[in-house]
C-alpha cells in the first residue's frame, strides 16, 4: 500500500526527518471502515491513532434522553483519536463513527510507545520534559480540541507572512521581531483569561536550561579514557588516577551551536580531539533502501575552473578555418 500521504502528514513535524518519518510509516497499519463502522466506542478505552486519507467521520456524544449530539466531523488529512482516552488510559466520552466509506492508517498505543522509546527524537523530547516536570494537559473537549488547532493554523499561517513582508530571512532577525509579533497578536485575538493567577514557577536551582536542552547520549569510556560519539573520538582529560574512570558511563550532550560538552556525575569533564575518523559509507537498513536509492541526486556542481565555464573551441569559433566563402556559407572548412 502507498504511504506517501502519511509520510507527507509526519514531514509536516519540524522534529521528524525523512528518515524517521518513513520508519515511523512503517509502524502504521492500512484501516478500511464502512459506513456506519464505529471506530472508537463511547465507555471503552482509545487504543488506536487513526491518519484518515479519504472518507468522513463525526464523534458524538448521547445526552441525557439517548439523543445523539455531534461534536466534531474529520475529513482527509486529518488525525481521528480520542486525546484523554488514548494518552491517559481512561474510557472515552465520545463515539466515532464512520459516515462514508473511510480509509487510513492505524497505530496503535503499543507500538507509539515502542517509537518513542526507538526515536532519538521523540526519547530526549520527553526527556528534557520529565527533568523539567512538564506534564501534558490535554484538551479534553472538542471545544478546547478547535481553538488550539485554529490557534495554531493561525500562527503558522500569519507570521511566515509577516516575517516575508519585513524581509527576515535569518534565525536572528526572526527571533527579534518575535516580541513585536506576540505583543501585536494578543491585542487583536486575546482574550482575558477566566482566572488571572499566574501559574508559571520559577526556574529551580538543579533545572539547568543549557545543559537540559541539549541532544543527550550515553558513552562508556575505554581503558585510555576515550569515547566516539558522531564519527569522532574524544580523549578524556583528568588529574585524577585514569583507572577509576574507566569504563565509567558519561553523557554527550550537544547544543545547538553544536558545541559538545561531556558530563560524569553531573560535571563537566575536559577533553581533546583524539582522532576524526574519514567519512564512511552510511549503512541503510532494509526498509529504507528504496527509498534512498529512489531520492533525486543531483549532478555535482562543476568547479570555477572547469572548462566547461571557460568554453571550450568549435570549428565555428575558429575563424581563420573558414575557407573565403560567401557569408552565411559553412558548408566548406579547412582541414589542418
Amino acid at each position: 500500500m502507498d504511504k506517501t500521504a502519511l509520510i507527507a502528514f509526519l514531514r509536516k513535524s519540524p522534529q521528524l526527518n525523512e528518515e524517521s518519518s518513513a520508519h515511523i510509516a512503517e509502524e502504521f497499519e492500512f484501516k478500511e471502515l464502512k459506513k456506519g463502522d464505529r471506530f472508537i466506542k463511547s465507555g471503552r478505552i482509545a487504543n488506536e491513532y487513526l491518519f484518515l486519507e479519504n472518507g468522513f467521520i463525526r464523534s458524538f456524544v448521547l445526552d441525557r434522553e439517548g439523543n445523539e449530539i455531534t461534536l466534531n466531523f474529520y475529513s482527509a488529512d486529518e488525525v481521528v483519536f480520542e486525546v484523554a482516552s488514548f494518552f491517559q488510559r481512561q474510557p472515552s466520552q465520545e463515539t466515532f463513527e464512520a459516515t462514508t466509506e473511510c480509509k487510513g492508517w492505524i497505530l496503535t498505543y503499543e507500538k507509539l510507545n515502542n517509537l518513542f522509546h526507538a526515536l532519538p527524537e521523540f526519547r530526549e523530547f520527553g526527556r528534557a520534559m520529565l527533568e523539567l516536570d512538564i506534564q501534558s494537559i490535554c484538551a479534553n473537549t472538542p471545544q478546547a480540541k478547535g481553538r488550539v488547532e485554529r490557534v495554531i493554523q493561525t500562527l503558522q499561517d500569519r507570521l511566515p507572512k509577516e516575517m516575508r513582508l519585513r524581509h527576515l530571512n535569518s534565525w536572528e532577525a526572526g527571533n527579534a521581531y518575535l516580541p513585536e509579533f506576540i505583543r501585536d497578536f494578543n491585542h487583536r485575538f486575546g482574550e482575558p483569561p477566566r482566572s488571572d493567577v499566574n501559574a508559571h514557577r520559577p526556574l529551580t536551582a538543579k533545572e539547568d536550561l543549557d545543559r537540559i536542552l541539549t541532544w543527550q547520549e550515553t558513552r562508556t569510556l575505554s581503558k585510555n579514557l576515550t569515547l566516539q560519539f558522531d564519527k569522532i573520538v574524544y580523549q578524556i582529560q583528568t588529574q585524577r588516577p585514569s583507572y577509576s574512570l574507566r569504563n565509567a558511563q558519561v553523557t554527550v550532550c550537544v547544543n545547538s551551536q553544536e558545541e559538545i560538552t561531556i558530563l560524569y556525575n553531573g560535571k563537566s569533564l575536559p577533553y581533546t580531539l583524539y582522532q576524526q575518523q574519514a567519512k564512511q559509507a552510511t549503512v541503510v537498513s532494509a526498509k529504507q533502501l528504496d527509498l534512498t536509492l529512489n531520492q533525486k541526486r543531483l549532478p555535482p556542481k562543476p568547479a570555477p575552473d572547469h572548462p566547461w565555464r571557460q568554453g571550450f573551441p568549435t570549428p565555428l569559433s575558429k575563424r581563420g578555418n573558414v575557407s573565403s566563402h560567401p557569408p552565411g556559407d559553412i558548408s566548406v572548412l579547412e582541414n589542418r
